[in-house]
């Protein structure tokens, strides 16, 4: 599965940690910005492990792989156990 990046130069200084830490929870939109309506860039299943990366206003940006994908909704994400 190909993964677009939305590297910015705000982000490229975050260290993406190499182990997952959470999972999607259900199907759900990857969109480029924060916010409700903006671009979707991809769908990501339910089940996809991701790493959380920050949270802004109910939005959590995740990486993959080790690089950045987008954001998703934080209520659309659980923890791995």
């Amino acid at each position: 599965m190909k993964h677009t990046s939305i590297l910015t130069d705000t982000d490229a200084s975050l260290s993406i940690p190499a182990q997952a830490m959470h999972v999607v929870a259900e199907t759900t939109e990857l969109q480029i910005e924060p916010q409700v309506g903006a671009r979707t860039i991809h769908k990501l299943d339910a089940q996809t492990p991701v790493t959380f990366l920050r949270s802004e206003q109910g939005w959590v940006l995740v990486a993959r792989d080790g690089k950045l994908l987008g954001y998703v909704p934080q209520s659309h994400l659980a923890p791995i156990h």
